[in-house]
């Protein structure tokens, strides 16, 4: 994600940027490869751009710092649900497809041969959709009570699941395991796994005590302070606003990945709280 309208181009060797993608006029929210040299990018300007990254320079070259793209594609063209908050490139279809996501729940399918937006599903009563997944032909969207799962091949949403904790909690980051294990990182730290076979969660890691969630290794986080740093007077001002001091002390899991085993998960966040700041690493095994 970047909050100055760019996206970048980075060399995995090294994680250092090599181009900016200018184009966006507004933060970017989500990137996902189509081709080993085009990606797609989403934004909260309300459209999806496709680029070609062009190849790392030669060492002493020239850095490119601006790169037009290839097409932009506006899901909407007014209305409330004009924020992209998610974009996936769907691998296991007949044509090259793209889903995105958008804060009011509108999930959106963009035809890539053609750069045009060929259907909508709206999923009614969704708020604060935030992420999405695919498993290739699935499409999965979280928000602040549900996840609903879109299945392209037969162009439908197929289910709406309510979370486990329903209003205490909410969807920030979703990832598959294979094709029928959604991974849902949680509002409150909580990490849960949905099974699409047979529509059941099979397990859901709750926080332990003081702030802390139950880690693997634990980044810099002592047991008598929260893991989101906050002063005094912020702390006051949220707690009049929300009325939950452990609510606020426990970070959002705001992206996750697995190992190459599965036997161990990354996650990274912060706090849901606009008056609250700061950041949380750890691994769960």
């Amino acid at each position: 994600q970047s909050d100055d309208s760019r996206a970048a181009g980075c060399e995995t060797s090294s994680l250092e940027p090599y181009c900016a993608l200018r184009g966006h006029t507004d933060v970017v929210y989500g990137a996902d490869f189509i081709t080993r040299d085009i990606v797609a990018t989403c934004a909260r300007d309300g459209c999806v751009k496709i680029w070609r990254a062009p190849p790392p320079p030669l060492s002493g070259a020239a850095v490119p710092t601006s790169r037009g793209a290839l097409e932009t594609v506006y899901p909407f063209t007014s209305g409330p649900a004009t924020r992209v908050r998610g974009v996936k490139y769907l691998d296991d279809l007949s044509c090259p497809t793209l889903a995105t996501i958008t804060t009011h729940g509108h999930i959106s399918r963009i035809d890539v041969e053609t750069a045009s937006c060929v259907d909508h599903y709206p999923m009614r009563g969704y708020i604060e959709t935030s992420c999405i997944a695919t498993n290739g032909s699935i499409a999965a969207a979280g928000s602040r009570t549900h996840i609903g799962l879109c299945d392209f091949r037969t162009s439908h949403l197929f289910d709406s699941v309510a979370l486990p904790r329903r209003n205490t909690d909410s969807a920030r980051s979703l990832s598959f395991i294979d094709r029928d294990m959604l991974v849902v990182g949680g509002g409150h730290g909580t990490i849960a796994v949905f099974d699409i076979r047979t529509r059941r969660w099979l397990m859901t890691s709750v926080p332990m005590g003081n702030g802390l969630t139950r880690c693997a290794v634990e980044f810099e986080l002592v047991h008598d302070a929260p893991c989101v740093p906050f002063d005094e007077e912020r702390l006051t001002a949220a707690l009049w606003a929300d009325g939950d001091a452990r609510s606020l002390m426990v970070p959002a899991i705001f992206c996750h990945a697995f190992d190459e085993t599965f036997a161990r998960l990354f996650v990274g966040g912060g706090p849901l709280h606009t008056s609250l700041f700061g950041s949380f690493a750890g691994v769960w095994s």
